[in-house]
């Protein structure tokens, strides 16, 4: 309160916090627009056809319409630190929904369960990852950045997206040389690490919140 934009950016920038929530964010956002492959991944890999795939990630949206409405009132009930848990314990569960999906394909399921496992898969994933997308960023930065919040947002927006266009954009390359496994074991591997900043991050600022 009562600084200029000009003196703000530094105290972001010099804030352990911040780090924390952006290298949070940049996994985040990549496991989020995982959503934009899913089809041309369930078709590839479980030979859904178009519709089927269509489908199947439409449970995505679905669980994060679920988790992000409930996930908003639970937080207000837990502490911060049981939330830093819950956090990473969600992610710990995406992490597992991804690593589930190669899985799939080596079980040679009939049609009608290799149609409803990956929808299953993706409403869990859908689940887990939304509220940690969501709740953690919008806290902080109305916590943190005050009447610069709205800013604080847009940086760590475009960190994400940047994060997520860099990923993407060497992605096609990692999935044509090393296969759809391979990039799903990043994914997950993204999404562990995600978990940790997560986690670090909801014990540091529940730090700072019991401090102030």
């Amino acid at each position: 309160d009562g600084l200029t934009l000009a003196q703000v950016i530094p105290q972001f920038f010099c804030s352990l916090r911040f780090w924390l929530i952006c290298g949070s964010l940049m996994g985040l956002t990549i496991l989020w627009d995982f959503l934009l492959l899913v089809p041309m991944y369930l078709q590839d890999t479980l030979h859904l056809t178009e519709a089927q795939a269509s489908r199947a990630a439409s449970a995505f949206p679905l669980g994060s319409l679920i988790s992000v409405l409930a996930g908003g009132f639970v937080f207000d009930k837990l502490n911060r630190r049981t939330t830093a848990w819950v956090m990473a314990g969600l992610l710990t569960v995406a992490a597992g929904c991804l690593l589930s999906f190669p899985m799939l394909a080596s079980l040679s399921l009939p049609e009608p369960a290799a149609a409803m496992a990956p929808l299953v898969l993706l409403f869990v994933f859908g689940i887990c990852v939304s509220p940690c997308y969501y709740i953690p960023c919008s806290v902080f930065s109305i916590d943190f950045g005050g009447p610069h919040s709205g800013f604080l947002v847009s940086i760590l927006d475009a960190v994400g997206f940047a994060a997520t266009a860099t990923f993407y954009y060497f992605g096609g390359s990692l999935i044509k040389t090393a296969g759809w496994n391979t990039f799903i074991g990043t994914l997950a591997t993204i999404c562990a690490a995600s978990a940790v900043a997560t986690f670090l991050f909801m014990h540091r600022h529940a730090r700072k919140s019991q401090k102030g």
